[in-house]
């Protein structure tokens, strides 16, 4: 009986002992954040930073820092301009369609990297929802693609877009391309497509004229009935991605 009593006191004892250890090593690490808190910039290197950017020669690094500095996490570059070819009009589109893949495809996922003279590009992953035709592919810039991404389904391609969202030392940085809109997860598009069915890059071949927002159900979406596109199928195609997969394929 002794024992268990002196035993039980030892267990306690050896209990009380580890608390108080955890609360004393919390409390240290809290106090030495508490006396070393993120060290912040100096003045002297806040307008060192706001010079810089004034003339457009902040480095990504940079432009982190400085959000930070402002009591931000979020920063936003100007958008990115990049050149297209593109029909005159809807009767123009029409008569080149049959030189483009065309495919009903869903966005799965989007993924941003920061490359040579601290460019940011994404890469995004598709779907193949509906695949409406097929042609060769159009010469295009060679690229390759990153290898966290591969690989690439059967049933899926990747598209190559300038811009996109990386974060730096906890700040998010974002920066749009211009011409074409910003493709969501779960839409579904018609697309226009130079497809390498080789390495499965598929590029925008007419820019935003190769991009067309559709309903859920595969469907024309009547918001977007000034789109080029959608006014060729309209015209041509009874407003119909079907008919338009029978037009093209007869």
């Amino acid at each position: 009986m002794t024992n268990q009593r002196s035993n039980h006191k030892t267990i306690f004892v050896f209990v009380l002992v580890a608390v108080l250890s955890v609360s004393v090593f919390g409390v240290i690490a809290l106090n030495a954040r508490r006396k070393n808190p993120p060290q912040q910039p100096s003045q002297q290197r806040i307008l060192e930073l706001e010079g810089k950017e004034k003339h457009h020669r902040l480095s990504l690094g940079d432009l982190a820092e400085l959000t930070k500095a402002r009591g931000k996490n979020r920063a936003v570059l100007p958008g990115v301009p990049v050149l297209y070819p593109g029909a005159e009009d809807p009767e123009e589109l029409d008569q080149i369609l049959s030189r483009y893949t065309i495919i009903v495809g869903e966005m799965i996922t989007e993924r941003s990297y920061v490359g040579e003279h601290e460019r940011i590009s994404s890469w995004c992953r598709f779907r193949v929802v509906d695949m409406i035709t097929q042609a060769p592919p159009h010469s295009f810039a060679s690229r390759t693609i990153p290898t966290d991404l591969l690989p690439i389904a059967e049933n899926e391609f990747i598209i190559p877009r300038e811009g996109g969202s990386v974060t730096i030392d906890g700040v998010e940085i974002v920066q749009h391309e211009l011409a074409v809109i910003e493709f969501q997860r779960s839409q579904k598009y018609l697309l226009l497509l130079s497809l390498d069915p080789a390495t499965k890059i598929a590029e925008l071949a007419l820019g935003p004229q190769s991009v067309l927002p559709i309903k859920g159900d595969g469907t024309l979406d009547l918001r977007q009935q000034e789109h080029i596109l959608q006014r060729a199928l309209a015209l041509h195609h009874r407003a119909s991605i079907g008919q338009l997969k029978a037009d093209l394929n007869k």
